[in-house]
């Protein structure tokens, strides 16, 4: 976690440092219902959208939610 590091070792770090290894990714497809679950099950709040292994797009909890709001009105 860079908050637990100290600044002279912030001020060091590269982006490898902090990257995510661990990633999950969805398609322009996926179901909105399914990215939800995803985002919980992995306590994440944004999610890379990959479309023939190319990035298209990140979709957020905070987007998702704007969409239904949007849709409850």
């Amino acid at each position: 976690d860079v908050q637990k590091r100290s600044p002279i070792d912030r001020d060091a770090m590269q982006v490898r440092d902090v990257m995510s290894r661990d990633i999950v990714a969805v398609t322009p497809d996926t179901p909105i219902t399914d990215v939800l679950r995803i985002m919980s099950a992995k306590n994440i709040g944004r999610v890379p959208v990959v479309e023939n292994e190319t990035l298209v797009g990140i979709v957020t909890r905070t987007d998702i939610l704007k969409v239904v709001e949007l849709r409850d009105i």
